[in-house]
């Protein structure tokens, strides 16, 4: 299982036309129908939370993988971290910069057909670049300012998520050594953060990264090969991963909801009570596909692999692009006259054409930009903190 999934948060295009998806509320209906499914789970708009959880959760296990085997240290691990989600970071900051100070994004005129409150809050009203600099290179990613894109919001999270793995790696190697006696005194550090953080996103980080250290895999995989297993962890992580906000929803989903015990865990970072069970269904996903043989093939084939490959930077550009492309088509079509169903679907459709193009586009220039880069920051750090540490022993030496 990849970041693969976070193509789902394209459901967004959805609800950028038809905030009712989300809210459940009449006042914001467009098509009559929309508030009654906007309170079902499967079809809700919380999908895109759903994406966001499972990407948080891979990120702890293949972080966890990957910091397992490194010989970096603590230094050169947070700067080739920093380099690699800031420079995809400051790319669709300017390209945001870029569409709002030359008029292309018209959220705020869809929003005043729409009636979306979302819709209405996104850009912002002056833009200058050098806001925009300042936001690209240390803003969304340190201060979790997400003003030239909503997306962004997840950046912070994500960053802390990669400190708190790093630190605990790190940590660990310099009281145990190397090797497996390390690694599971580090899985239990990380299982004991989640247990305490588990009313905020992060402890998805803790859950992923204990999961590929006491290779859950291996204990699991007896059980998830019977397909009636499989299925069953798969049905209850989207029926649990998709519990709507929605005003709508029925009375057992709302009674599910009071149940998320979020208020017993420290408050850095709360999630809302939906979003934990969002976050529960991501985990289940991931044992599913990741202990399943036949699911782990299936997500190898092409058009996911695909996706997987250009997910960070679709993650990133779609928001601005749906202001733009999306919201312009969106009214141009409104402009022909057409239906709202179907001026809806085509500016929709219009948008993800050109997020999907510029995924691919960004995939293979920054996103190659920024995994190279952060891979000679982390080596010149390295050997930098190396010949520190030389220098300062040499200096205990002689005095």
């Amino acid at each position: 299982m990849d970041h693969r999934l976070r193509h789902l948060d394209g459901l967004r295009g959805l609800v950028t036309f038809d905030f009712a998806f989300f809210s459940g509320l009449a006042e914001h209906s467009r098509l009559g129908w929309d508030v009654v499914a906007s309170g079902l789970p499967f079809t809700s708009a919380t999908l895109g939370d759903l994406s966001v959880c499972v990407f948080f959760v891979l990120s702890g296990y293949v972080l966890a993988r990957s910091f397992s085997r490194t010989s970096l240290g603590l230094p050169a691990l947070v700067a080739k971290r920093y380099v690699r989600l800031g420079v995809p970071i400051l790319a669709v900051v300017l390209l945001s910069w870029a569409l709002l100070s030359t008029g292309a994004m018209e959220n705020h005129a869809v929003a005043s057909l729409t009636r979306s409150s979302w819709l209405g809050n996104q850009g912002v009203k002056s833009p200058d670049l050098w806001s925009a600099l300042r936001d690209g290179f240390y803003g969304a990613l340190l201060l979790g300012h997400s003003r030239y894109d909503s997306s962004l919001w997840t950046m912070p999270i994500e960053f802390q998520g990669s400190l708190v793995l790093i630190f605990a790696f790190s940590g660990c190697r310099w009281l145990f050594g190397a090797g497996a006696h390390r690694d599971r005194w580090c899985g239990a550090l990380l299982l004991l953060f989640a247990a305490v953080m588990h009313g905020s996103l992060l402890f998805l980080f803790g859950i992923g990264a204990a999961a590929c250290l006491f290779d859950l895999r291996r204990h699991t995989e007896p059980f998830c090969r019977r397909p009636w297993i499989a299925v069953a962890l798969i049905f209850l992580g989207l029926l649990l991963g998709t519990i709507p906000f929605s005003a709508a929803r029925p009375e057992i989903l709302t009674r599910l909801v009071a149940l998320a015990p979020i208020h017993y865990a420290l408050p850095w970072r709360r999630m809302d009570p939906e979003s934990f069970w969002h976050a529960i269904g991501a985990v289940l996903l991931l044992i599913a596909v990741d202990a399943n043989p036949k699911l782990r093939a299936w997500f190898t084939r092409p058009p996911l692999q695909f996706l997987g490959e250009i997910s960070f930077p679709l993650y990133l550009v779609h928001v601005p692009l749906l202001l733009s492309v999306g919201c312009v088509s969106y009214l141009w079509l409104l402009d022909a006259h057409l239906p709202v169903p179907a001026a809806t679907l085509m500016a929709v459709a219009a948008g993800w054409i050109v997020i999907l193009a510029s995924a691919v586009l960004l995939s293979r220039t920054v996103e190659r930009l920024a995994i190279g880069s952060s891979a000679v920051v982390g080596a010149r750090i390295q050997v930098w903190a190396a010949q520190r540490r030389s220098r300062l022993l040499r200096v205990d030496v002689t005095s």
